[in-house]
C-alpha cells in the first residue's frame, strides 16, 4: 500500500482479531511522525489494547522522534464491547476530540477484534465510522469477510475506503494466551495499590450489586478514566483497592467485571 492510498486526518482500522492491525498502525504512524506531524493514536482495543490496561481506552500522543506519551483513557468497564458498545462509541469520539486539543494534525483509530453481524460487530463498526466521519477507514481482511462493514461505505462520499491483507506472519492467540495477557496488565496497573476511603459525596455511575473485587474506573473532572480500582467494600463507608492519588478522583464509574487485584485474574 502507497502512502498516499491513506492520507487522510482521520483514520479508523478494522479487522477481526489478529488481522495484524496495531502492527499495521505502528507502522502508519512512523510514516506520519517522521514528516514531521504530531498524531494521535487511539487505542480503542478493550481486550488487548497496547497503550493500558484492559477495559479502558487510550489516547497516546506521538511525536516526531518521541515515544508515544498517553495522555488520556476513557473507561469502558469490560474487556469485551459486548453489551458496552454506546461507551466504546462515545470513548471513540472524546478520546478523538482531546487529540485534537493536543495538537494532534492526524488521528488514528485502532479498534477490537469484533466484527461479526450476529455479536454486533458490524452495527459497533458502522457507529464508530459515523461518529468520526468524514475519515478514512481501513479494513484489515481475508477473502471480503468485512463486506458488510466496508462496502456500504465504499457508496459513501463521507468515507473512504481501502482494503488491505493481513499482515505477514502474525500469529493467532489461543484464548488462555489473550486471557493471561489481560491478567497481567491488570496485575501491572492495579500494583503498589493501597485502599482508598471514597467520599460520601463522591458520584458513583453505574447499576447492580456491587461486591467486593467488582471493576471500577475512577474519573477526572473531564470523565476520563485516571486509573482502575477494584471495590474493597461497600455501603455507608466506601473504598477501593487502587494505586491511584485520591485527589485526582472526581467520580466512580462501575464496570461489569471482578478482578483480583494480585493475580490479575478476572472472576
Amino acid at each position: 500500500m502507497t502512502e498516499r492510498a491513506v492520507d487522510a486526518s482521520t483514520v479508523l482500522v478494522v479487522g477481526r482479531t489478529d488481522r495484524g492491525k496495531t502492527t499495521w498502525v505502528r507502522t502508519l504512524i512512523e510514516r506520519w511522525t517522521s514528516r514531521g506531524e504530531t498524531v494521535g493514536w487511539v487505542d480503542a482495543d478493550v481486550g488487548q489494547g497496547v497503550l493500558g490496561p484492559p477495559a479502558v481506552q487510550s489516547l497516546a500522543v506521538c511525536r516526531p522522534g518521541r515515544d508515544p506519551q498517553v495522555v488520556a483513557r476513557w473507561f469502558v468497564g469490560n474487556t469485551s464491547p459486548r453489551a458496552h458498545m454506546l461507551p466504546c462509541v462515545v470513548g471513540v469520539l472524546r478520546l478523538t476530540a482531546r487529540a485534537r486539543e493536543e495538537g494532534c494534525s492526524r488521528v488514528v483509530v485502532d479498534t477490537t477484534g469484533l466484527v461479526a453481524p450476529s455479536e454486533g460487530g458490524v452495527a459497533l463498526k458502522t457507529w464508530k465510522a459515523e461518529a468520526l466521519a468524514p475519515c478514512t477507514v481501513v479494513g484489515l481482511e481475508v477473502d471480503g469477510e468485512l463486506e458488510p462493514i466496508l462496502g456500504p461505505m465504499e457508496a459513501d462520499p463521507r468515507f473512504e475506503v481501502v482494503r488491505i491483507p493481513p499482515g505477514r506472519g502474525v500469529r493467532r492467540r489461543s484464548f488462555e494466551e489473550r486471557a493471561a495477557a489481560r491478567a497481567q496488565r491488570f496485575r501491572e496497573h492495579l500494583a503498589g495499590g493501597r485502599e482508598i476511603a471514597l467520599p460520601q459525596e463522591t458520584p458513583v455511575y453505574g447499576t447492580g450489586t456491587v461486591g467486593r473485587g467488582r471493576l471500577v474506573g475512577l474519573l477526572d473532572g473531564g470523565g476520563f478514566c485516571v486509573g482502575l480500582g477494584v471495590v474493597a467494600r461497600w455501603g455507608e463507608r466506601r473504598a477501593v483497592h487502587s494505586p491511584v492519588d485520591l485527589h485526582r478522583v472526581c467520580a466512580v464509574r462501575l464496570g461489569a467485571l471482578k478482578v483480583d487485584p494480585e493475580s490479575g485474574r478476572e472472576g
